[in-house]
């Protein structure tokens, strides 16, 4: 007897999540691209052959964006190829190629726009308890940091007297591997609410209403900024105030542990401060 879809994709989970150490936001990426696409294709995976894949990634062509033929492509590799060991039935199909979209940065005016457009986090009776969603932003915009690295920082991450952040590597960027950046002056003055905190105590709210904040604050202003936007807003700027890239690729966590170690020099946290402070970024003013 054949095993029923739900205990394939069981399998299927655990072989991502154990055998290939993916992320679990990977892994029900992939679990929820799997799901759907045998469904439409309507038959037991174990039954599918290479034209029932023809067929399903032929009307995905032209119903869907190269992006998502893409993505679903590499479940299906993933699927097929690595958990089914049926490498003959995904090894013909090749990704598309995905033009580049140019990046329309926000200027210094609109961040400062969507800054004060923040819900404030804690508000009571018009008391202003926490500024949480203001320092995160203000956080992001002058650290580079990546959203997972940001919104799961703990206290003991933070060194306030440098204004340093020693960021752990997050699961989900096994292949990056970050070090330390830097926040700003003006990200300082709302972070002192964290002196209260336990060392291991994260000091943002969770994901989700981090990502809500920065929707309404867009929904008030019609202004598109995420905190993705603002990693790469930090990285055009650092770029415009002189700073060299292999500068801002440490700050952003971009340089191999490898490069680290025989340029030590070159990284040590008080090198990087001192580029850091000398750029003097700016969002607020």
């Amino acid at each position: 007897m054949s095993p029923s879809l739900d205990e394939v994709l069981d399998n299927f989970r655990k072989f991502c999540r154990v055998d290939l150490a993916l992320s679990q936001r990977t892994v029900e990426s992939h679990i929820k691209i799997a799901r759907a696409v045998v469904r439409k294709m309507d038959k037991h995976p174990q039954y599918l052959d290479v034209e029932d894949v023809r067929n399903y990634l032929s009307w995905l062509r032209e119903a869907r964006s190269p992006k998502t033929y893409s993505n679903q492509l590499g479940t299906l590799k993933r699927f097929f190829r690595d958990f089914m060991d049926k490498p003959e039935i995904v090894n013909s199909f090749r990704f598309p190629a995905i033009g580049g979209k140019a990046k329309v940065i926000p200027d210094n005016g609109e961040l400062q726009t969507f800054f004060k457009a923040l819900p404030i986090y804690g508000q009571f009776q018009g008391i202003d308890l926490e500024p949480r969603y203001q320092a995160f932003f203000l956080l992001v915009a002058s650290s580079g940091l990546r959203f997972c690295e940001a919104s799961t920082l703990k206290k003991k991450n933070i060194l306030k007297s440098k204004r340093m952040i020693i960021s752990e590597c997050h699961e989900t960027y096994n292949t990056k591997k970050s070090w330390i950046t830097f926040y700003n002056s003006e990200c300082e003055k709302y972070l002192n609410w964290i002196d209260n905190l336990d060392e291991d105590e994260e000091i943002f709210p969770c994901t989700r209403s981090l990502r809500e904040a920065f929707w309404k604050a867009e929904k008030l202003t019609r202004i598109h900024i995420t905190p993705q936007v603002l990693r790469e807003w930090f990285c055009c700027e650092m770029g415009r105030l002189g700073v060299q890239d292999r500068y801002v690729d440490a700050f952003c966590g971009r340089v191999p542990q490898s490069v680290l170690a025989r340029h030590y020099t070159d990284y040590s946290p008080d090198r990087l401060k001192e580029i850091y402070d000398k750029a003097d970024i700016r969002i607020l003013s």
